[in-house]
């Protein structure tokens, strides 16, 4: 249960998110956003450790939409996230590399106080698993961080 302990660290997660019907809605200040059903990538921070924000997004635990991607967790399955430990990364650093890579799902998605082009990325198998392994990124699945909280809970 290492990596349990693990998620308690602060760190840079990509969800890997489901979308079973096409999506269509305002978000904020991105205005009306469509995207069509499939996966995506969304990078994200926990500074105050992964396994809280994470178990958010795993249960659709969102009461309040505060950031972008709650609206599409709200609509969507998180299957579970590529997790980095550390505060020496940052989302930007992903996010450019990602974006030399990887198609960009919608401009600015994730990231309207950055310079990045976005943080939300459509979903490529073999690039992204170049892309983690190059990274040193470690997949858990939402059933692993649920077992993960009840773990840490006893």
């Amino acid at each position: 249960m290492s990596k349990c302990l693990e998620l308690l660290e602060p760190g840079i997660y990509v969800l890997l998110v489901k979308l079973n019907r096409d999506f269509t809605d305002k978000i904020g200040s991105l205005g009306l956003v469509k995207l069509n059903r499939g996966l995506y990538l969304y990078i994200g921070s926990a500074k105050r450790g992964l396994l809280s924000r994470l178990k958010r997004y795993c249960l659709r635990d969102i009461k309040n939409i505060h950031w972008h991607i709650d609206y599409l967790v709200k609509y969507g399955e998180v299957l579970g996230a590529y997790i980095i430990l550390g505060k020496d990364i940052t989302e930007s650093y992903i996010a450019n590399i990602f974006s030399k890579i990887l198609k960009p799902a919608i401009n600015r998605f994730g990231a309207t106080d950055t310079k990045d082009i976005t943080h939300l990325f459509n979903y490529h198998e073999e690039k992204l698993k170049y892309l983690m392994d190059k990274l040193g990124f470690t997949y858990i699945n939402c059933d692993e961080i649920l077992q993960c909280m009840n773990f840490l809970a006893k």
